[in-house]
């Protein structure tokens, strides 16, 4: 949704209500994101990460594009690094790779990547997406012409997306994959 009167900023927010075992263990996370979008190209601003369960994993990033540095926020000791170019923080790449298929759509061809960094609160890493082609996805909600695009720069932790164009490019359907077993299903519902 939009954050304040930029209308080309949006705001994400997730809490998570895990119940039983995990709960207990890991706790309910919550994140934020807030990012602005000018000329096709996204660009964090404030991200945050907190745990009840273990605060110690707590930390906030604010993003200065200006003078190119962002400052982290963890266990009270602030820091500052320099941001890559095509960096973002690690709630926005859903949407970062989204934008990239909606701008390319019907010109994108088997094989074409799209490679970017994520900052996290200690370090920066190298995400590699690829487009797999059109597919024909049924979830409960319907079924749906998609662009499927899988993340690729981890063996062992692949990520599969299939974007609707008929439903703005919105992701229907998302697998993750660890150690070639499927870790997490999503399915549009409605």
């Amino acid at each position: 949704r939009p954050a304040g009167k930029d209308t080309d900023c949006s705001r994400y927010e997730s809490t998570t209500q895990p119940s039983g075992l995990v709960k207990v263990l890991y706790g309910s996370p919550y994140e934020l994101s807030t990012f602005c979008v000018r000329n096709g190209v996204i660009r964090s601003k404030h991200y945050e990460f907190s745990i009840k369960k273990n605060s110690d994993d707590n930390f906030s990033m604010d993003f200065d594009w200006t003078t190119r540095k962002v400052k982290t926020l963890k266990q009270g000791t602030l820091t500052a690094r320099d941001i890559p170019d095509d960096t973002y923080d690690r709630f926005v790449l859903r949407e970062v790779v989204r934008l990239w298929v909606k701008q390319h759509g019907e010109a994108l061809k088997k094989g074409d990547e799209l490679a970017f960094k994520m900052m996290d609160d200690d370090s920066v890493n190298d995400y590699r997406f690829v487009f797999q082609g059109r597919e024909t996805v049924k979830t409960p909600a319907g079924a749906f012409e998609t662009l499927r695009v899988d993340r690729v720069n981890d063996p062992n932790r692949v990520l599969r997306t299939w974007f609707a164009p008929t439903r703005d490019y919105t992701i229907v359907e998302l697998e993750q994959f660890r150690n070639g077993k499927v870790d997490l299903r999503l399915l549009l519902n409605k």
